[in-house]
């Protein structure tokens, strides 16, 4: 999971950005805390999104409310298991498939997970096998290395990643803003997620330490 930091550190030097907010959406949060925690000199903010916890954690019961299916899923992973990758990858393709015509979430979300899931499973099922792999395995951070604001948004109804998970995370970061918003993991929650988008992309010098409203 360290390895996120450098990784957007050759991405900013490119781009030629000195200093930025990371945020990162469900399985990305933990990609997100990671940035900041390697990069405390260019990470004004950081917020995740109804990110996971730390699977080895010892005061985080991982899989409490969490969906039975994604429970055994991420034991499986954790366990070291072997995987048939072909089958799985025709599991996902057909998970896309179904998301096509899914009713569960707003369109303009489901359209940009069809389209992004789409797009990575085209060389296979590698490159998901390995983002699973990293956040079961130890993150290597340290998260009172976080030194920016953080906000962690957890949704009040999330069976994909409980709630559980984000208080997790407020509780283990120096300066952290739990917030909660109704909704599930997938939404809707338009507005509140432009609200912290617009309090994550504030200059430095305006930073509030209590995050958003």
């Amino acid at each position: 999971m360290r390895d996120a930091a450098e990784d957007v550190r050759a991405i900013a030097e490119h781009l030629e950005i000195v200093e930025f907010a990371v945020v990162g959406v469900s399985a990305g949060g933990p990609h997100a805390l990671a940035v900041a925690a390697g990069l405390p000199d260019r990470v004004t903010r950081c917020a995740t999104i109804v990110g996971l916890g730390p699977f080895d954690a010892s005061d985080l019961d991982f899989f409490e409310g969490m969906l039975p299916e994604d429970a055994e899923e991420w034991r499986a992973i954790g366990s070291g298991a072997d995987h048939d990758e072909d089958r799985a990858h025709e599991e996902m393709l057909a998970w896309v498939d179904s998301l096509r015509t899914s009713t569960d979430m707003p369109v303009r979300d489901r359209d940009m997970l069809v389209e992004a899931f789409s797009e990575a499973l085209v060389p296979g099922a590698g490159g998901v096998f390995d983002d699973e792999l990293a956040l079961t395995r130890p993150w290597g951070i340290d998260l009172a290395a976080v030194v920016c604001p953080v906000t962690v948004m957890v949704a009040e109804d999330d069976a994909d990643v409980p709630q559980a998970h984000g208080q997790w995370l407020a509780g283990h970061l120096p300066d952290a803003r739990l917030v909660h918003v109704p909704g599930g993991h997938f939404g809707p929650r338009d507005e509140e997620e432009e609200q912290l988008l617009v309090w994550a992309t504030r200059p430095r010098r305006e930073l509030n330490p209590a995050g958003p409203s």
